[in-house]
């Protein structure tokens, strides 16, 4: 008996061993320009490494890791998230792929913890692994990934599912240790402060409720419930005047919740996963009535498919998943496609259950799962190719400037101008809420209208459609 024991863990070892290294080569291989991106796609991140160049790692440490009170909850308190922005922004000058590869190999470990997640729901391993190879070329992870400034997505969902599967463990396997909530407790509290939409993540426990009803009875589903949502509370208490001042401040309205943004926001993130000609999320009023009908018929044939395969239990958990981590985005006006990582570990597994389906209409699902994933990957490398070309643009007029300020005797003021053809948001881009060029602060950094005059004594640059910044 013993020698069986130490065989089935053995082989589950290497099992669990081979579904790691599959995708973490689909991840890199899948990932590619990600990972070689040699630029950055926003002022957040510009904004970390700016900090770490000017004042040192421990000055960083010291202003972004407390934990404390804030006017409203769009000031982000993240300190878990935050010590890995500023651990990256070492490599960001020299070392971008350092940066661009560590959100992947992240991604990838993600990706695992969700191919030991769904084994725990299905002898299938197949359907385990295609979930996970699924996840990890979903468009709906992409602007999380490519976009350094927000690995807050990855890192709260990293904790959560490490948190569901020793929640998982703990109720279900009466044996188990109680030990299980030590790592509970710690997982919820890294969660909860790498990213606030962590309060959502005890709302997992209702797939076990999904599962069989008569969990509600255990005490140690209650207890791991509660366990879970204890440093949830406590951080909600904490900033309960922040929450409170997101709802009436007018000073956060990119942030301000508001039921009135609710219909906009179901609409956008239940027909993005299949409107391949979207980047970014709120690039949505772009698009044409029928690009989104037809997003959104996609989606809903994927949800009555999954019905009929499973029947309607099947259909509202994934609908009540789907939406779980979106629920903290969905009042509020701004719509990001890094805000939809936590969803795609739901779609990605609906559709892998649904090619694995043994109903009647199995055929019909397969054909269906293998067109949705047709779209889902030209989605995602339409994303990919965006956040390149993004960071691309961004590399090279920031390498131009470089050059252009030291050659004219590092001034203290620098005034930018697009020319009417070239991508003048990616001044924008560059510039806000900075006060450095490279190594050098402060500089006075200001962005213009085409033609305008700076003031005396400003460098004025300019910059064309290729993103060449040159001496007006």
């Amino acid at each position: 008996m013993l020698n069986q024991k130490v065989e089935l863990r053995y082989s589950v070892a290497v099992t669990n061993v081979q579904a790691f290294a599959m995708i973490l080569f689909i991840a890199v291989l899948g990932m590619t320009l990600i990972v070689a991106n040699p630029g950055y796609f926003s002022h957040d991140e510009l904004q970390k490494y700016d900090h770490v160049v000017r004042y040192g790692f421990e000055n960083y440490l010291q202003a972004y890791l407390p934990i404390h009170q804030t006017s409203a909850f769009g000031a982000p308190v993240r300190p878990v998230s935050f010590f890995v922005q500023g651990v990256l922004a070492l490599f960001m000058e020299h070392y971008p792929v350092v940066v661009h590869l560590s959100a992947v190999l992240t991604h990838a470990v993600i990706g695992f913890l969700l191919f030991l997640l769904v084994g725990r729901f299905t002898a299938n391993k197949k359907v385990a692994l295609l979930a996970s190879l699924i996840f990890i070329l979903n468009p709906l992870v992409m602007m999380s990934a490519g976009w350094s400034a927000a690995l807050m997505d990855r890192w709260y969902v990293f904790f959560g599912l490490l948190a569901f599967l020793a929640a998982e463990k703990y109720v279900r396997q009466k044996e188990s240790s109680p030990l299980l909530l030590i790592l509970l407790l710690l997982c919820s509290t890294l969660a909860i402060l790498s990213k606030e939409t962590a309060m959502i993540l005890p709302g997992l426990m209702l797939l076990l409720v999904a599962c069989d009803f008569s969990i509600l009875k255990s005490k140690r589903f209650w207890l791991a419930g509660f366990i879970w949502a204890l440093p949830i509370i406590f951080f909600l208490a904490f900033r309960l005047t922040a929450i409170l001042g997101s709802f009436g401040d007018p000073q956060v309205s990119d942030y301000k919740a508001s039921v009135t943004n609710i219909p906009d926001n179901l609409l956008v993130y239940s027909a993005y996963p299949f409107s391949y000609a979207l980047t970014e999320a709120n690039g949505w009023v772009f698009l044409s009535v029928t690009a989104i009908a037809l997003a959104l018929a996609v989606h809903a044939v994927l949800v009555f498919i999954l019905g009929m395969t499973y029947g309607l239990k099947s259909t509202l958990t994934y609908v009540a998943m789907y939406f779980l981590f979106l629920a903290p985005v969905i009042l509020i006006p701004i719509k990001g496609a890094h805000y939809m990582y936590g969803s795609s570990l739901v779609l990605s597994t609906a559709l892998a259950a649904i090619f694995y389906s043994r109903t009647s209409i199995r055929h019909l699902s397969k054909a269906f799962v293998v067109f949705a994933l047709a779209v889902l990957l030209l989605h995602s490398f339409k994303v990919q190719k965006f956040i390149y070309d993004e960071g691309q643009c961004m590399n090279r007029a920031m390498t131009s400037t470089e050059a252009l300020y030291l050659s004219n005797g590092k001034p203290d003021a620098v005034d930018f101008q697009a020319e009417p053809d070239a991508p003048g948001y990616v001044l924008h881009k560059i510039n806000t809420g900075r006060e450095q060029i490279a190594h050098w602060a402060p500089v006075k950094l200001t962005v213009s209208n085409w033609g305008d005059h700076p003031a005396e004594g400003t460098l004025s640059l300019a910059m064309n459609s290729t993103c060449l910044v040159y001496k007006k």
